[in-house]
Formats: C-alpha cells, structure tokens, sequence
C-alpha cells in the first residue's frame, strides 16, 4: 500500500496491511462490516484497526480528514 508510518501508543505501524473500502450509503456500508465480521477479518493477529474518513461541509466549502487508531491487545 505504501502508506506512511502510524505512531500509536504501543508502538509505532507500518504503513502496510489490509484495507477495505466502505461503500456511499448506509446500508451497503452496514452489509460490507457484516461480512467482514462473519468472516472474521479482525482475529488474534490483529495488531491495531485505523479508519479513515473524509467529511466535506458544502456551507463554508472545507473538508475536513479525520483518522480513528484503535490498537488491540491480547491477553
């Protein structure tokens, strides 16, 4: 993927790993987490969930990114 380096508090992340695209609406964003979640896609190899987003507010024309990180740990 070639992303940039992410600092948590654990340790710091490559920027490589597996990524899914969630879809415009709702309901097939809700149906593409489900399938995710019956197949077990975040296991005990799971080392830390990022999710990106972007916004846009058409009233003063911005877009703003934000970037959740959520290490896991094991024990």
């Amino acid at each position: 993927m070639n992303g940039s380096t992410h600092k948590a508090t654990l340790t710091t992340y490559p920027g490589s790993g597996f990524y899914q695209d969630l879809a415009t609406t709702r309901a097939q964003s809700a149906e593409i987490i489900a399938d995710l979640k019956a197949n077990r896609w975040i296991d005990r190899g799971s080392r830390v969930v990022l999710l990106d987003f972007t916004m846009y507010n058409p009233n003063v024309n911005l877009f703003c990114i934000a970037r959740y990180l959520i290490e896991i740990t094991h024990n």
